[in-house]
């Protein structure tokens, strides 16, 4: 009999010990994002938030890979939990219900999953997705206790696009906030690719509970009114909420909630590179509402009270403000943006950390554009239930340009001036030659004196700006210059093989000359002086020289020389071993010997390479009219000219 009553039992156990091991997870939010590490091979990572009811998170995560451009190619792996954090509160000495059950403030954790993974092909549409069973109590959803927590990318790896990787978020998806006080929350999104992040509201997805459920569905919202929906109201803030669909910008979304409890915004983070959309991940945030206590929060008092919303470039800009808290027990912190949007700015404070803050702002703007002065003022108290409430205020200003004064000119006879404003202007002739403007009312005005002349003008207030009055002066140059440019070959234009040429130019009519050279119509590099010489000339080579005359009023200011056209005689391959010198061995390996009878009694051996660079030069007495000169040379295999008094010879070595 007591062996019957063993099974039982033992049954009873793993029944009740299965159910313990696959309790709700009790799921907040939380997204899936990847990092690319080589050709097709990507780090996956799914972040899972929970609060602290519930059963305990799982050690892995189940993460399935869709190709819908070859189903042959889907598969699945399994994330594994690297580390879990309490997620920091508002107020670090709070209590939440992950440090006592009985504390009003909900506590969350944070888990991360992790793998890696290859995707074995290609595709545009790539739909990888986890799910985790069950959601929170989130009073927006109907029956969320019972329906999967749903995350899900999509990403292209085709092409270039293959070395993508996710956005990165840098918040917790976890919000607290009051009823009926105003408030925002930014996921501070950063993509590591530079690519644009637009975001988008969605409806929070579920039914999914394996690998083969590719198509989730919606969670439906719950029936309110006004009623919910993901353009203004996915959770009751009385149709208050608005989402910035663009990064950067202050919060993600904002709004005043108007129900209390736990509340989620789904949201789809796409990523466009070049106007071309390359994937998305979907972000769930948890947004947890309270019942503000007594005397909660500030507000703000200008003076002046209304501020200008155009100001003008080069103006002091000053006005005072005070952040005053509701509640007389407050300690006010002031945080603001002068320091990165105000170039200059000073901004003091007086008596923070109580009940009223005083801020004296400073600033002389050097620059024109749309400004946006952002001021947060919140209670560093930790009152009850320990959700501090952030007070935030724009204003929003332009800074109109302001006319800068024009500059006196100097123009050469026959030339025109140029003038512009920002607006359009009167422009007159003052004094000097009349009827010498383009216009008498324009924005942009052409003046083409004939002699110094001063014109004057006039443009209305502008914005912010006042009036502008100006005179400018126009001075005419009338000393023209008409350069131009000879070049020189010397000692001639018909030339032997290898002879070294040096040209000359000869420039009249310009003081400040910049000379460039030219061989058949190419610019010879460092070729900018007078003169330069040449020793590797090619028959029919075409010699030019260009020249930029630097004085006040050259016409014109660059001028071309007449061409030189060389003419050599003979090419290298048509040299022969002429008489009366004899080389022998030829072809030799750098030792030979010179023979033949020399007209001087001085005689200069010279040996050139191909280009004309000089190997090798010696002089040596021929008293007896002959020569017999033994050399041994370390040369490189090629052929060389060997030249002894105005004789050329081709001289081969080998190895």
């Amino acid at each position: 009999m007591q062996r019957l009553l063993i099974l039982p039992v033992l049954l009873c156990l793993a029944l009740c010990t299965s159910f313990i091991a696959n309790a709700s997870v009790s799921v907040a939010a939380g997204e899936i994002t990847y990092e690319w590490q080589s050709d097709s091979t990507y780090r996956f990572m799914f972040t899972l938030y929970r609060d602290c009811s519930g059963g305990p998170e799982p050690d892995s995560v189940q993460l399935c890979f869709h190709d819908p451009c070859d189903n042959t190619l889907s598969f699945s792996t399994y994330l594994m939990k690297l580390s879990g954090t309490t997620i920091l509160k508002d107020c670090s000495e709070a209590k939440s219900q992950c440090d006592s059950p009985a504390s009003t403030l909900p506590g969350f954790k944070q888990y991360t999953y992790t793998a890696l993974a290859t995707l074995p092909g290609r595709c545009n549409s790539w739909h990888i997705f986890t799910h985790v069973d069950y959601r929170n109590n989130m009073i927006n959803l109907q029956s969320p206790t019972s329906k999967q927590y749903y995350a899900e990318a999509r990403f292209n790896n085709t092409g270039s696009f293959i070395t993508n990787s996710s956005p990165s978020f840098g918040n917790a998806p976890v919000h607290f906030a009051y009823t009926g006080n105003f408030s925002g929350y930014d996921c501070k999104a950063t993509d590591v690719n530079g690519d644009s992040i637009v975001y988008e509201t969605i409806s929070p997805l579920t039914n999914v509970s394996s690998c083969s459920d590719t198509v989730a569905s919606v969670a439906p919202y719950i029936t309110t009114s006004p009623a919910l929906n993901n353009f203004n109201n996915p959770f009751q803030s009385n149709s208050s909420y608005y989402l910035n669909t663009t990064y950067p910008a202050t919060n993600t979304f904002a709004c005043t909630p108007g129900t209390t409890g736990s509340q989620n915004v789904a949201l789809k983070v796409k990523e466009y590179r070049r106007g071309v959309l390359i994937g998305y991940v979907t972000r769930e945030v948890q947004v947890v509402v309270f019942t503000p206590p007594p005397n909660i929060g500030s507000y703000f008092k200008f003076t002046p009270a209304v501020l200008p919303n155009h100001i003008c470039e080069g103006d002091t800009f000053d006005f005072d403000f005070d952040a005053i808290a509701y509640d007389s027990n407050a300690r006010i912190v002031m945080e603001d943006n002068h320091i990165y949007r105000f170039p200059g700015a000073t901004l003091t404070y007086t008596s923070q950390y109580s009940d009223s803050v005083h801020g004296h702002f400073h600033w002389v703007p050097t620059s024109s554009g749309k400004m946006s002065f952002i001021i947060t003022a919140f209670d560093s108290t930790c009152r009850t239930p320990g959700v501090i409430v952030y007070n935030t205020q724009t204003t929003a200003f332009y800074v109109d340009a302001r006319q800068k004064p024009l500059k006196d000119t100097t123009i050469c006879l026959g030339d025109t001036a140029k003038y512009g404003l920002l607006y359009s202007g009167s422009w007159s002739v003052f004094s000097g030659t009349p009827n010498s403007i383009n216009c008498t009312t324009c924005q942009f005005a052409n003046m083409y004196p004939t002699a110094t002349s001063q014109y004057t003008v006039y443009m209305s207030p502008a914005g912010a700006c006042p009036a502008f009055h100006d005179t400018v002066q126009v001075n005419v140059n009338t000393n023209i210059t008409h350069p131009s440019v000879t070049i020189t070959a010397s000692p001639d234009t018909n030339i032997a093989p290898l002879t070294t040429v040096t040209f000359i130019a000869h420039v009249v009519n310009c003081a400040h000359p910049a000379y460039q050279w030219y061989r058949n119509g190419v610019a010879i590099a460092g070729a900018v002086r007078d003169s330069f010489v040449l020793a590797s000339l090619n028959n029919n080579d075409v010699i030019t020289c260009k020249v930029n005359c630097g004085d006040a009023c050259p016409r014109p200011s660059d001028t071309a020389s007449n061409p030189i056209t060389i003419h050599v005689s003979s090419g290298i391959n048509t040299i022969k071993t002429p008489s009366p010198f004899s080389i022998y061995p030829n072809p030799n390996n750098g030792s030979f010997t010179i023979v033949g009878k020399v007209q001087t009694n001085n005689t200069t051996i010279e040996l050139l390479d191909i280009t004309g660079k000089q190997m090798y030069r010696k002089q040596i007495a021929t008293g007896n009219g002959e020569i017999n000169e033994q050399l041994q040379l370390d040369l490189r295999p090629g052929i060389y000219i060997l030249k002894i008094d105005n004789q050329a010879m081709q001289l081969v070595i080998s190895r």
